[in-house]
């Protein structure tokens, strides 16, 4: 199993004058403005620490940046040319919490434990998507849909379709409304041979996000030309593939800290049962719902008890 030292994958970024960009943004937003390309190597480093040769796998770090910048960095997050849709979060409870990657990297077993442990969780949960993520992230927004609400029904969320609807999550959730966030990752090559067994019509998450989650749920005519939406490819012929994947996570890294906020890298696939459980407490304990006296013990009992948790 491998080690990896908390402070190496867990950060948070200084603020960009009295507010973050994210918070302002409300139309004609970019990958490349929520993440400049100095914020994206740094965070794919950091990524990279948590997935071992991956990076060197997909071409290196020059190459996966220079894609991210010509293929990404102009993409638009559509979702801001409707503040109406993402009003500012009224949470007055503790922050939320986010698990912005993918699924299949190990959400459904944290989202057991947290469960477990008392809190509030949402994963691929109906009252996140009930609303229609195209209406959520599209210019085509749909009048009186409340995007913002449903998220504050939870302490911590993760799945579909939390990594689309990320930059609004955060630009809806500034300051204490927003506690932390997880990224969970796994090996691309991996992630690609798991998710197209389990999901085979679902879409792979690009910065700014793709405006819905699968190929379904594609409205009327816009099925035949999967706008901004990356399709699920093999991962023996698919190098780009791999770099989408490792795209995405350093994007959301990048744009959580950018916002002001700590995220942990958790590759659950590394980890034994009592290092992630020791991370967890170390992350965690005392922050949004999480209580203070968490320890790495509780955090274990419940993923012994959780059999979503078997074979991590």
């Amino acid at each position: 199993m491998l080690a990896l030292a908390a402070d190496a994958l867990a950060f948070t970024n200084r603020q960009h004058g009295p507010a973050s960009a994210l918070h302002d943004a409300r139309s004609a937003t970019t990958s490349l403005d929520m993440c400049p390309i100095r914020s994206f190597r740094e965070a794919l480093e950091l990524v990279g620490a948590a997935l071992p040769n991956a990076i060197e796998h997909a071409g290196g770090t020059d190459a996966i940046v220079s894609i991210y910048e010509q293929e990404f960095g102009n993409a638009e997050c559509t979702g801001f040319e409707h503040p109406q849709a993402w009003q500012r979060s009224n949470r007055t409870g503790p922050g939320l919490i986010v698990n912005a990657g993918e699924g299949t990297t190990g959400t459904t077993c944290l989202d057991a434990v947290f469960t477990r442990l008392g809190l509030r969780a949402a994963h691929f949960t109906d009252d996140l998507r009930r609303e229609s993520e195209w209406s959520c992230t599209n210019a085509s927004w749909i009048d009186g849909v409340d995007c913002t609400a449903p998220y504050d029904r939870y302490d911590v969320v993760s799945d579909t379709p939390v990594p689309n609807h990320l930059p609004y999550i955060l630009s809806s959730h500034p300051g204490s409304a927003f506690a932390g966030s997880l990224l969970t990752v796994r090996d691309p090559h991996d992630w690609a041979i798991s998710r197209l067994d389990g999901h085979p019509t679902v879409l792979a998450a690009v910065p700014c996000g793709c405006r819905v989650s699968s190929i379904a749920s594609l409205p009327g005519g816009a099925r035949t030309s999967v706008e901004k939406c990356a399709p699920l490819e093999a991962p023996s012929t698919s190098v780009a593939g791999q770099q989408r994947l490792l795209i995405y996570d350093a994007w959301a890294a990048c744009i959580v800290k950018e916002a002001g906020h700590f995220v942990s890298i958790l590759n659950t696939f590394e980890m034994s049962n009592a290092e992630l459980a020791a991370r967890i407490a170390t992350d965690f304990a005392g922050r949004g719902a999480f209580p203070p006296t968490l320890t790495a013990a509780q955090v274990s009992a419940a993923m012994a008890e959780e059999p979503e948790c078997n074979g991590y």
